[in-house]
């Protein structure tokens, strides 16, 4: 077998059917497994999932292993000479699975370019190893202020194009394709990372021991991200600070690392004070169905058959257009940027390809998706499932 998906899984199933819709589509012709590590505590919906996506091995860990060790509990079951790791968030095409895969001669791992569901370019799909002089320029802003430098934003790679196709230092866990052979030299992930920091390690370790990661930007995934760590909540903090604590004892002297542990833990909670002032001044928009005018883009047919059970889920009454008439025959209302104006992509007939075109001409506003033959609605910061 060539190809092993390695998909850890927590309490995210509307994420996770859309993951699973768009890897169907693109292992079409791939001789490949899917491998789902549940580490959350509902099953209810692992027998749909199964009974839809036959190809799916269901590995329940018992309990939340955290995303390192779950993606060490799928590859060592995994047959494939090559393994993807993909978080539930993720919509992938075939095209840029079959990009990364081509790359897989140059390189141990392979990433590409990754945006988030409004069709943005997120920066942690190229980086560099990080360093104290890199941590101190983000940490005083000047990383975001000189976004395109070498200097200055040397651990976000800012000097090279988003689209270029290069040798970098790290990948981003959410989308690495990583050679079998390699994960079994080092050992995989380091299990003490709960949630963040391991794909920093193991492509560290990657360098260190010879081997090369490579960067493919023009092979584009979505990655609504976030998901499973539910935004900022305290667990967010929490995991996040710490797996830079784990990072700088494992490869600092012992003296250095208790110092950045004081500045670490500092700037967690300098960090929670901010969120928490800007949560109260700045609230996140809530999307109440109610209220909000849904526009649906793709084929006629397809955006029919969502427009019927979204107005089952949520009544008839809801302002709901598609994007080349109005779905109540009315005259076209347009899209609009507004707080309450969001945009559900149709993924069927209309590809997922097309989508990421669209988006990235077009990126901001509240963006949903949608494949035929599924149940719900994802995007980044929202989901709703629409059957059970």
């Amino acid at each position: 077998m060539q190809l092993s998906v390695v998909i850890v899984h927590y309490e995210v199933p509307a994420y996770l059917e859309q993951c699973l819709c768009s890897l169907d589509v693109a292992l079409q012709s791939e001789d490949a497994e899917i491998i789902v590590v549940d580490n959350g505590a509902s099953t209810a919906n692992k027998p749909a999932l199964l009974d839809r996506f036959p190809r799916v091995m269901w590995i329940p860990s018992g309990s939340n292993l955290g995303f390192a060790a779950g993606c060490n509990l799928g590859w060592h079951r995994a047959q494939g000479d090559v393994v993807l790791f993909l978080n539930p968030d993720t919509l992938i095409t075939r095209a840029a699975l079959n990009h990364c895969i081509a790359a897989m001669a140059q390189a141990a791992a392979v990433g590409c370019r990754l945006i988030n569901g409004n069709g943005f370019f997120l920066p942690e799909s190229k980086r560099a190893i990080p360093s104290l002089r890199a941590a101190a320029f983000k940490m005083m802003g000047l990383a975001a202020l000189f976004p395109r430098s070498a200097y200055f934003n040397r651990y976000a790679m800012g000097e090279v194009p988003e689209r270029a196709g290069c040798n970098v230092e790290v990948l981003t866990g959410a989308f690495m394709i990583a050679q079998r052979s390699v994960l079994e030299k080092l050992g995989g992930f380091d299990a003490s990372y709960f949630l963040y920091g391991e794909d920093v390690d193991l492509c560290r370790r990657i360098k260190e021991a010879g081997f090369t990661s490579r960067y493919e930007g023009l092979a584009a995934v979505i990655h609504c991200k976030g998901a499973s760590s539910a935004g900022r909540s305290a667990a967010y903090f929490h995991h996040f600070y710490r797996a830079m604590s784990i990072y700088a004892r494992k490869y600092y002297s012992p003296l250095l690392a208790a110092w950045l542990w004081l500045m670490i833990h500092g700037r967690e909670w300098l960090h929670r004070l901010v969120h928490l002032l800007a949560s109260l001044f700045f609230p996140a928009p809530v999307l109440l169905p109610a209220t909000c005018q849904w526009q649906l883009v793709g084929d006629p047919s397809d955006c029919q058959v969502l427009a019927e059970m979204m107005r089952k889920k949520w009544g008839d009454t809801i302002s709901l257009t598609f994007a080349d008439r109005p779905a109540n025959e009315q005259p076209d209302q347009g899209y609009s940027t507004s707080r309450n104006s969001v945009r559900i992509f149709c993924i069927g007939k209309m590809s997922l390809e097309s989508v990421i075109e669209k988006i990235e001409e077009a990126p901001g506003g509240v963006n949903l998706y949608w494949h035929s033959n599924s149940r719900s609605l994802v995007g980044s910061g929202h989901s709703y499932m629409l059957m059970p």
